[in-house]
């Protein structure tokens, strides 16, 4: 953990002027580290940039089931019929009253790879809470074994100090994490945002109802 805390240091300058050039400095470090899991589903809630954000809303959905990322209202998007209609992954969005459905490949790819900096940071920051948790827990079984401190042996305070010590150092890199995972989110939206309204105007999309025929009621 603390060599991918010291990789997430050297990429942050980077982070800010670029998501996508922090990807590249992240993911081999995160394939050969991180043992942490893609969750079977995961939802993230973004603002759309239009006043409503029902007028800009997206979901990206995964074929596979490993993630759905949502944008603006989440409770609008049809994401179980969706994913009965559209075979593979696709990017779903709303534009004023109509929606649309993207199933290019190349934009799929290139959105696909904006979101890998974020997912990095939120398998790191998954790591940082449960070592954090893990170092809250060792701190309580000491204390409640050593609750009248004027008795305590001189090495137990000594040892109680330094895990205190460590358990805010904890709490300092999971902060620190999650702030560079908002970054990261922030710089995907609008990549992702950018990537939908290039392929608006290169035509590479569908209306809804070309997918899922009961679009028409909503």
């Amino acid at each position: 953990m603390s060599k991918l805390m010291n990789i997430v240091g050297a990429c942050a300058p980077v982070l800010l002027a670029w998501s996508v050039a922090l990807t590249t400095c992240l993911t081999p470090a995160v394939a050969a580290e991180s043992k942490v899991a893609r969750p079977s589903q995961t939802v993230f809630y973004g603002t759309g940039r239009a006043t409503s954000p029902d007028e800009q809303s997206y979901a990206l959905v995964r074929g596979d089931g490993s993630s759905l990322i949502i944008s603006g209202n989440g409770e609008n998007v049809p994401v179980d019929e969706l994913k009965r209609a559209v075979s593979g992954d696709f990017i779903w969005f709303r534009d004023g009253e109509r929606t649309f459905i993207i199933v290019d490949q190349s934009v799929l790819a290139r959105s696909d790879k904006v979101w890998k900096a974020y997912e990095a940071f939120e398998a790191l920051l998954s790591q940082a809470r449960e070592k954090t948790r893990a170092q809250v827990r060792v701190i309580e079984q000491m204390e409640s074994g050593s609750k009248d401190a004027r008795s305590a042996s001189a090495s137990t305070v000594a040892r109680l100090d330094a895990e205190r010590k460590l358990a805010t150092q904890f709490k300092a890199e999971k902060t620190a994490l999650e702030q560079s995972r908002t970054e990261a989110y922030r710089q995907a939206h609008i990549s992702t945002r950018a990537l939908i309204d290039e392929a608006v105007k290169e035509g590479k999309m569908l209306p809804e109802c070309a997918y899922v025929k009961a679009c028409i009621d909503r």
